[in-house]
């Protein structure tokens, strides 16, 4: 057995046509599969930390939301777009003065929010001066 590696067009290996020894091509050959490997670990492992940030954002995010439970003035900042929240406008506003709705979008023809229930058309409404994010739901 030859202790050169042999080119695929070579019928014998010969010192001449050989630039290292077998044993650092074997040793280099098996240095470049354990770096394959490490590399893939490290794709493997920048993508669950991606996914780890991800779910962290979310939490914050939800953190942030349960912070801000209480009133909010319409002026000062509105809800996300397509979120039920309650609104508030006063006893003169619908009898009752406030209303479960969301944004449906937040340039009406109008300038304002357009508000829906769910029910009907969307609904510019002036009279609102206060909303919040709707309670969480009981645990069963």
């Amino acid at each position: 057995m030859s202790k050169y590696p042999l080119h695929p067009y070579q019928t014998h290996a010969e010192p001449l046509y050989c630039q290292i020894p077998l044993e650092e091509y074997e040793s280099i050959k098996k240095e470049n599969q354990e770096l394959k490997e490490a590399n893939k670990n490290l794709v493997e492992s920048i993508a669950e930390l991606e996914a780890m940030k991800q779910k962290e954002v979310e939490l914050d995010l939800r953190e942030r939301r349960l912070k801000e439970r209480g009133w909010h003035k319409m002026d000062e900042s509105l809800p996300d777009v397509g979120e039920y929240v309650i609104v508030y406008g006063g006893d003169a506003w619908n009898g009752r003065g406030y209303a479960m709705l969301k944004i449906e979008t937040m340039k009406g023809p109008f300038g304002c929010p357009l508000w829906t229930d769910g029910s009907g058309e969307p609904m510019c409404i002036d009279e609102m001066t206060h909303w919040m994010h709707l309670p969480t739901p009981p645990e069963k």
